[in-house]
């Protein structure tokens, strides 16, 4: 019995690890009020939202596989990680949907 108890203990930090995991996925691809109602549980329709006008903004890094070339694959992960953490500043800050 001990080591059923054990084992339980063992796979209950498991699936809170990987709850943690998805969690932080979620909430990386999503717009944060949309991840928490689907955290919640609620019907992802429920999410849906229009709008009468919209915008898109493609963005391109100017000479990108050069810069590739001269980066290592945990910098080039980082620049991105950077540019595209100020785009969502600026974002936030003008209260842009996304």
């Amino acid at each position: 019995q001990q080591e059923q108890t054990r084992q339980m203990e063992l796979s209950m930090r498991k699936l809170d690890r990987e709850r943690k995991r998805a969690d932080s996925l979620l909430f990386e691809c999503l717009p944060k009020s949309v991840a928490r109602k689907l955290r919640k549980g609620l019907d992802p329709m429920t999410t849906i939202k229009t709008h009468e006008s919209v915008s898109i903004c493609f963005s391109k890094v100017v000479d990108f596989q050069e810069i590739c070339r001269q980066l290592s694959v945990t910098d080039i992960v980082n620049l991105l990680n950077t540019m595209y953490t100020r785009f969502d500043m600026r974002l936030e800050k003008h209260q842009v949907y996304k």
